[in-house]
């Protein structure tokens, strides 16, 4: 449920007449100032309190905040209704200018340097922002800045900070303020995700040529003379590169020819380093630009039980038409506030590529690296307990390698056929077959697992078996599991199989896979019954018995009543005492059988 504030009264609230708003459109995006559009009637006792650069209105749903700005423009229409347009809070910082100024430091104090500035021209604290974190560094924990124009504040932020360091700026509320925060990436994810027949509208991956260089001249310090005055000429590599100031790809310029570009660093003095730094820059331009946008719908706006999308969150896109599967951060929500189904948001990622290479970024593979981690421990929880229950068996140690026979423990040899389990003998100095039962060896390899675990919205129950065996990375033989879902809406159950066909992965190098995921649900008094993949599917309300086929209904029992959309009777057909029966010629007689 959506909420409007105007400088913190009650704006606009769906159940109430009074408080109400039209044709409302809510822009956010990343490092942008984003917007708020609405329409206003007189009957709304906030109308005539709309001020223009004055007013402040904060857009909430449910209890989080989406957007804080200020009235930009008001234009009253015919009937006298206002057409609001806001602008978003990080357009406070256009109000406020930097004067000339040198600043050498690092990526932290030069932030705290522009916010400062900013703050100290402000007159209210509404415009006024606290100094949040910076989590932006560079290689040398020192850079230098310097203007000798009058710029405004935000657009020295991201010339001067944003372009060349990269990151975001992130405004954010708290109990004793409004913060300001610089930051590398973003460390949350949406619980929703985007997936092809589901909420996925539209993919679009577009690889731009026309920024490419192939050669760059690095410019350092300025140089001074024999007095130690500064001069305008800059220091170049040509000293330590055979004369040659610039630096280039060969195999760039057979592709593209030569185009040059000019980068400047005014914190490097060693040539040495404007050398390495010219050819690290070069690798960044010699690369093409791949973009990958999305746009999807969230589906928290159909079942609320679904919490929607956020900016600045991560979001788990599967795609498999498209072959993709990865993480993509939520750079832009549009949102109409009065019917949250005609809204989307866009996913963006952003990459280089040379020769159609693709190269991922180092915060994706930074936030895959968590994922994998968080599930191999809860994998290694499970693995512990059944070495411990077999250790409670009467061995003391575990042993799934040969190369280790002084543990004196249980070695499942996978490599005879069938598998038998064998012990160390220490006097033989040799393993002995203990048992040559494949059932029991695999009934030994089990591994059992049952959750539950209570959300704000739901409880999730989950049993699961895995079975497999050792060898020297783990085979799945099979995984099953079933998982049960309750929310205050419906009551979900989902029988999942994973199973490999031994028989012929015993006889050949190919393997028979079945997967299969079947599912019973309780939704508003309804029963669901199918199997996933499979077109058809039973639903049961306490009127009707239906059958589906691709989610049309083709038959349904209602009223002591089958209906049926096409019939096909294989031997006979009975009515009371008369029937349809098939003769051996073929002949159909309607007759009485009895």
């Amino acid at each position: 449920m959506y909420t409007c504030y105007l400088d913190g009264e009650l704006l606009y609230h769906p159940d109430l007449d009074d408080y109400k708003i039209e044709s409302t459109r809510l822009s956010m995006e990343l490092n942008k100032t984003g917007s708020f559009k609405f329409t206003v009637r007189q009957q709304n006792p906030r109308y005539e309190f709309i001020k223009k650069k004055k007013s402040i209105v904060k857009v909430y749903n449910e209890d989080r905040r989406l957007f804080r700005g200020r009235v930009l423009n008001a234009k009253k229409g015919f009937y006298n209704q206002l057409q609001v347009t806001c602008e978003g809070e990080l357009a406070f910082f256009l109000d406020s200018v930097v004067r000339p100024y040198t600043f050498k430091g690092s990526v932290e104090e030069y932030f705290h340097f522009l916010v400062n500035s900013h703050n100290a021209q402000m007159d209210d604290e509404e415009r006024r922002f606290k100094i949040g974190r910076c989590t932006v560094t560079d290689p040398n924990d020192y850079i230098v800045r310097e203007s000798s124009d009058y710029p405004k504040t935000l657009d020295e932020m991201k010339e001067k900070l944003v372009k060349l360091l990269g990151g975001y700026l992130w405004t954010r509320e708290e109990a004793d303020g409004i913060y300001i925060d610089y930051l590398e990436d973003f460390e949350t994810m949406n619980e929703q995700t985007v997936e092809f027949a589901k909420n996925l509208l539209d993919f679009e991956e577009v690889v731009k040529g026309q920024d490419i260089v192939t050669a760059i001249i690095p410019l350092g310090a300025k140089l001074t003379d024999e007095e130690g005055n500064e001069t305008e000429e800059r220091l170049t590599i040509a000293g330590i590169n055979d004369g040659v100031d610039y630096v280039y790809s060969p195999e760039a310029v057979d592709k593209y020819g030569f185009i040059f570009e000019t980068v400047v660093w005014d914190d490097v003095t060693l040539p040495q380093n404007l050398l390495r730094k010219g050819n690290e820059e070069l690798q960044n331009y010699i690369n093409l630009t791949r973009t990958i946008e999305l746009k999807a719908v969230d589906i928290h706006n159909l079942n609320l039980d679904i919490r929607s999308f956020y900016l600045g969150n991560y979001t788990k896109v599967i795609s498999i038409p498209h072959d993709f599967d990865e993480l993509m951060l939520t750079r832009k929500l549009d949102i109409n506030i009065l019917d949250p189904s005609d809204g989307t948001l866009s996913l963006g990622d952003e990459n280089r590529t040379f020769v159609d290479k693709q190269v991922e970024t180092s915060n994706k593979a930074t936030h895959a690296v968590q994922i994998i981690e968080k599930v191999n421990s809860n994998y290694e929880i499970n693995k512990a307990k059944v070495e411990k229950l077999l250790a409670e068996l009467g061995e003391k140690d575990v042993v799934i390698s040969p190369e280790e026979p002084e543990q004196k423990g249980l070695w499942c040899d996978t490599s005879s056929s069938p598998p038998v389990l064998k012990k160390w003998n220490s006097d033989l100095e040799d393993w002995e077959i203990v048992n040559d039962n494949a059932e029991q060896i695999t009934q030994i390899y089990k591994e059992l697992a049952s959750s539950i675990s209570q959300a704000s919205d739901s409880i999730l129950i989950q049993v699961g078996e895995k079975t497999y065996t050792k060898e020297e990375t783990d085979r799945l033989i099979s995984d099953t599991n079933t998982l049960l879902e309750q929310t205050k809406n419906a009551f979900n159950f989902e029988f999942n199989s994973f199973k490999t066909d031994l028989d012929n992965l015993a006889s050949s190098t190919d393997a028979r896979f079945e997967n299969t995921s079947k599912y019973i649900r309780f939704i508003d008094g309804e029963i669901w019954i199918g199997v996933e993949g499979n077109p058809i599917m039973l639903r049961q309300r306490n009127d009707r018995i239906s059958f589906l086929e691709n989610n049309v209904e083709v038959a349904y029992i209602s009223n002591r009543t089958l209906y049926f959309t096409h019939a096909e009777i294989l031997k006979d057909l009975k009515i009371g005492q008369f029937g349809f029966v098939v003769m051996e010629s073929g002949y159909v007689p309607f007759k009485l059988i009895g």
